[in-house]
C-alpha cells in the first residue's frame, strides 16, 4: 500500500513538473519578441512604399497574427491594392499589397513602348474631375510660390488620359457618373516621369482641357517654360 502511494505521489510530481515546464515553454515562446514593420504614415492605395515609410517595432510573437507581413523586403517597392489604405502605425497584411508590375487593374502597365501609366491622386492636383473623360488629352500647368512670388506656366501639353478610377477601384467611363474620381492615370512618356515627379514636389499641378483635346497629338514638354530647369534636375 505504501509503495502504491509513493508511486502515485511520484507520478503526480512528474505530471506537475511537466505541466509547469510546458506552461513555462509556452509563455517563453509566446512572449519571445520579434521585429515587425508598421506604416510610419498613412499610405494611400497605389502609393509605392519606400523604406522611409516603415517603422520597426518589437512585439511578443503571440501578439502578431499569421497574416501579418514580417519582412520589410516583402513590403518595400510594393503598393496597397486599390481599395486598401494603410493607416499610420498599422501592420501590413498578406494580400493587401501588390507589386506594381503585377497590378490586377493594369494601372501601372505600359500602354506602348516608351510610355507608362502615371497615377495622379485627384486630391493632389487642381482639376475639375467632372470635366475629365477617358481618352481626352489635357495640358498640365505648374504653379510655384517662392519668396512671395508666384510663377505659373505650361509644363506638358496633350497628355492623354488612360483611365479614371473611383476610390473602390472601379473605372469611371463617363462624366455623368455618380462616382467620385479618385485616381487619374496619364499615358506619359517615360522620359517625362522624373519631371512630373519633381513638379508635384515643388508646386501645384493644374489640369486644363484644351480645345483640341480629342486630336491625336504627341505629348511634349514645354522646354521654354519658367521651369525648364526641372528637366535638367530630373535627369541628373
Amino acid at each position: 500500500m505504501h509503495s502504491k502511494t509513493t508511486l502515485l505521489n511520484i507520478t503526480l510530481i512528474i505530471i506537475s513538473f511537466l505541466s509547469i515546464l510546458i506552461a513555462f515553454l509556452f509563455v517563453y515562446f509566446s512572449l519571445e519578441k520579434v521585429d515587425v514593420y508598421v506604416a510610419d504614415r498613412l499610405i494611400k492605395p497605389k502609393e509605392i512604399i519606400a523604406e522611409s515609410d516603415l517603422k520597426k517595432i518589437s512585439l511578443p510573437k503571440a501578439f502578431i497574427m499569421d497574416n501579418v507581413i514580417i519582412s520589410k523586403e516583402e513590403i518595400i517597392g510594393k503598393n496597397p491594392i486599390m481599395d486598401y489604405t494603410v493607416l499610420r502605425n498599422a501592420f501590413f497584411y498578406k494580400g493587401s499589397l501588390e507589386d506594381k508590375d503585377e497590378s490586377k487593374d493594369g494601372v501601372y502597365l505600359k500602354k506602348e513602348e516608351g510610355y507608362v501609366s502615371y497615377d495622379l491622386f485627384i486630391d493632389d492636383i487642381k482639376v475639375n474631375p467632372s470635366s475629365l473623360i477617358k481618352g481626352m488629352s489635357i495640358d498640365l500647368y505648374l504653379t510655384v510660390e517662392n519668396d512671395q512670388q508666384i510663377k505659373s506656366d505650361l509644363l506638358f501639353d496633350h497628355v492623354k488620359i488612360g483611365e479614371i478610377y473611383d476610390k473602390d477601384g472601379k473605372k469611371i467611363l463617363s462624366s455623368d457618373t455618380v462616382s467620385k474620381a479618385y485616381i487619374l492615370t496619364l499615358n506619359l512618356q517615360e522620359e517625362y516621369v522624373g519631371i512630373l515627379n519633381e513638379a508635384l514636389k515643388i508646386g501645384e499641378v493644374s489640369l486644363i482641357v484644351p480645345e483640341d483635346t480629342y486630336e491625336d497629338q504627341i505629348t511634349s514638354f514645354n522646354a521654354e517654360s519658367e521651369f525648364k530647369a526641372l528637366f535638367e534636375r530630373s535627369q541628373s
